[in-house]
């Protein structure tokens, strides 16, 4: 999408813009089998994992949404 790039089903996977293909007939059942195996994940170490990724991102989109208020306060208040 970024560089208006047509991908088909194959390329999608190897560039990692998705994670599988299936045919049609087996999308229900690789679905089920898919959500069966992530109730088996630890919870809390996923979401405490997924937090430990993200921290940065979070931080930069916190500083910038306080920096943004203080610009709109500035302008509308």
């Amino acid at each position: 999408m970024l560089l208006a790039e047509v991908f088909t089903p194959d390329n999608a996977v190897e560039t990692g813009f998705l994670d599988l293909v299936v045919a049609e007939s087996e999308l229900m059942p690789t679905a089920i089998a898919f959500a069966q195996s992530l109730s088996n994940l630890n919870a809390g170490a996923h979401s405490a994992s997924k937090k430990r990724l993200r921290a940065d991102v979070l931080a930069a989109i916190r500083e910038g949404l306080a920096k943004d208020f203080i610009g709109w306060e500035k302008q509308f208040v």
